[in-house]
């Protein structure tokens, strides 16, 4: 026995009645109805019909359905109000180096800044031009990686790792920084893009650079372990406070002891990395400890044969 489910009142007369029930089992409703007798609403006299809908599964159907859209138009709407933070976000980012740039040109042209003065000036611009181009670039590296699959071809990320090394030894000598580097022997290729892996690895170390003292001190690993190669990045730099080790890998996000340092970045660095790690099925995660430095280890998954 199919048992009534959830009707609807209809108070008309019995045209308006027989149209409705004729739509609904047009529409693949099996319908039930019941004869109430006249009522009176508001002093008038009125018909009053009961209409089953005697279909259970297909009703059911239509509940979810809607509760479906219900969810949809609520994730729609947070996407909405996500795009348009980012985008103010975006906007800001980009206006302000060349905010700095303008205000320090006009002071120039007006004859604020004595000519003794202008080539530090001129080289602040350069400093924020550069940021400016580096924010832009790191932006052009999300949009690709949110619109395109990545590719996949076998990668040595060893050899990408000795080729980075390479192209900062200047810098660690600079900063008279000990670096060490240890990988394992034997290390298997991976299937991912050898750019996206090297950026991977840039990104860290460059970051590690950033952060560590002169004479302080780095380490640089990749091993081997079970189905997957594991890669790190250690320093002895300025850590990052506990508060804020949840938030890195939002985008444009600095801690407060970067931004009180005035260290340049972007804050999109993290963000490219772990959308490159994510993408070729990999992880990465931080331990770190402010005053003492962090630890940065990332994971890929080695091909199945």
């Amino acid at each position: 026995m199919i048992s009534q489910i959830p009707y609807l009142n209809i108070r008309g007369n019995s045209t308006s009645l027989e149209d409705l029930v004729q739509a609904l089992e047009s529409a693949g409703f099996r319908v039930g109805t019941e004869n109430l007798g006249p009522e009176w609403s508001n002093g008038r006299l009125r018909l009053a019909s009961k209409i089953y809908l005697m279909d259970e599964t297909l009703v059911s159907g239509c509940q979810q359905k809607i509760q479906d859209l219900i969810e949809e138009n609520n994730r729609l709407r947070k996407y909405a109000q996500a795009r348009e933070q980012y985008i103010r976000l975006v906007t800001h980012e980009l206006k302000s180096p060349i905010a700095a740039v303008e205000n320090y040109l006009k002071m120039i042209l007006q004859g604020y800044i004595k000519l003794a003065d202008q080539e530090q000036v001129l080289e602040r611009c350069v400093i924020r031009t550069c940021q400016e181009r580096q924010l832009i670039d790191d932006l052009l590296d999300l949009s690709r990686l949110e619109g395109e699959s990545i590719p996949t071809e076998p990668v040595q990320l060893d050899l990408i790792l000795g080729e980075v090394l390479h192209e900062y030894q200047d810098d660690f000598d600079e900063k008279e920084l000990q670096v060490t580097v240890e990988i394992m022997e034997g290390i298997p290729p991976v299937l991912a893009s050898a750019r996206l892996l090297k950026s991977v690895w840039c990104n860290l170390i460059s970051n590690a650079l950033k952060y560590t003292p002169e004479g302080g001190r780095i380490d640089v690993g990749l091993a081997c372990e079970e189905s997957k190669l594991v890669g790190w990045v250690e320093d002895t730099g300025i850590g990052i406070p506990k508060a804020d080790q949840n938030r890195l890998f939002q985008e444009f996000f600095r801690s407060d002891n970067v931004k009180n340092l005035a260290i340049p970045g972007t804050g999109l660095g993290l963000v490219i990395v772990k959308k490159i790690l994510v993408g070729v099925g990999g992880s990465i995660s931080v331990s770190s400890h402010e005053n003492q430095g962090s630890r940065f280890q990332f994971s890929i998954p080695l091909p199945t044969t």
